[in-house]
């Protein structure tokens, strides 16, 4: 089911691109697909982070940033655990501090939730599948600059 899902998610996000669409509008015109509001996406479990990120990785690769992806999980309504765990897997060469930085960014997380996000961002660099010093170490060089 999730490869038939991907499959047609792929298909029509290619056909968006060949119009020259940008992957933030491509996003926004599936979310209008689906019913119109980004807070609707999360709640589709079979949409999960992973795959929205794994078909726009597909279908944008090399043409769309982790912060773009950040930024678009996060107006979808996952959580950092979510959004940490598709940007690992699908951006590899970025280790804990790289991806707890994209997490604390004002367009992923604004400003005033940061004192929230810090306790939650061990966690979600640990879900990410980083090991607990990696996460200790990127968490206090991201809050102590």
């Amino acid at each position: 089911m999730a490869d038939e899902l991907q499959n047609k998610l792929v298909t029509a996000l290619t056909s968006l691109r060949d119009q020259g669409k940008t992957p933030t509008q491509a996003v926004e015109h599936m979310i209008q697909a689906l019913g119109g509001h980004y807070h609707d996406i999360s709640r589709i479990s079979v949409l999960n982070a992973k795959l929205i990120a794994d078909v726009l990785y597909t279908v944008y690769q090399g043409k769309i940033s982790a912060h773009e992806w950040a930024v678009l999980l996060c107006n979808m309504c996952y959580g950092g655990p979510d959004i940490a765990l598709a940007l690992r897997t699908t951006f590899t060469m970025l280790d804990a501090q790289a991806i707890g930085a994209l997490l604390l960014d004002t367009q992923v997380y604004p400003e005033s939730e940061k004192q929230q996000v810090h306790h939650a961002l061990h966690y979600a660099l640990h879900y990410a599948k980083f090991s607990v010093p990696e996460c200790d170490q990127a968490v206090e060089a991201l809050y102590s600059a």
